[in-house]
């Protein structure tokens, strides 16, 4: 299982009956395409992700997350 920790740049699609999210995660290297099922979150959240990569045949390569934990950005108190 891979780890992902940054900000949430943009949440892309956001089923609000089930919570199933599509978002942009800003990390210090890249922007992922991160997909799974949230309670609510912001845009702007700091959040760690568990899970794995995989290849979606439409939207291209995404990280499906199996867990989550908003946190506090590294030197915010």
């Amino acid at each position: 299982m891979a780890i992902l920790e940054g900000y949430v740049a943009h949440i892309r699609f956001r089923n609000e009956e089930n919570g199933y999210t599509v978002l942009t995660l800003e990390t210090s290297i890249d922007e992922e395409t991160c997909v799974g099922n949230f309670n609510y979150i912001n845009e702007g959240e700091y959040m760690r992700l568990e899970g794995d990569y995989m290849e979606h045949p439409v939207h291209g390569p995404q990280f499906k997350v199996e867990k989550y934990e908003v946190k506090a950005a590294e030197g915010i108190k």
